[in-house]
């Protein structure tokens, strides 16, 4: 018998702690995971917690663990923060295999000059920071939140 409390406790753990991440009580749970059709909004702050922009993400393509789609910034509040200007409006994206952390690049088509967010999917909710890469690579970071809006089909 107490083996059998021992092996529903491991169980009842196990089950606990893998929804921890995603709202397991819904049948949607890939909503939250940048799916095709999602949008999603986010927040650009500092370091010091003032903010810098705020935009929306658009889910255009999933195949897996890769993403890409489109994003609109939809308020400046420093419009001359450095990197800014690179965002151009598309990204591509990858997903952990071991985890629910994404990165995203807001400008694939460059190298240099670059702003990436790097975040986890928790519930509806993003959560992370964004860094700005050059050649001389990581110079700056900040804050990223923000959280899922919809899924259009």
């Amino acid at each position: 018998m107490k083996n059998y409390f021992f092996l529903l406790s491991i169980f009842l753990s196990v089950l606990f702690y893998s929804c921890s991440n995603v709202d397991c009580t819904t049948k949607n749970i890939d909503m939250y995971f940048l799916a095709p059709g999602g949008t999603y909004f986010f927040k650009m702050q500092d370091k010091d917690g003032n903010p810098i922009l705020e935009g929306i993400i658009y889910v255009k393509y999933r195949k897996k663990l890769n993403m890409s789609g489109t994003y609109e910034i939809t308020k400046f509040y420093n419009e001359s923060y450095p990197g800014i200007k690179s965002m151009m409006g598309t990204f591509t994206a990858t997903e952990s295999d071991d985890d629910n952390t994404v990165n995203l690049n807001t400008n694939p088509k460059i190298a240099d000059d670059n702003i990436i967010f790097e975040f986890n999917l928790m519930k509806n909710k993003i959560e992370g920071k964004w860094y700005r890469t050059t050649m001389k690579g990581k110079i700056d970071e900040g804050i990223l939140t923000g959280h899922f809006l919809e899924l259009k089909s």
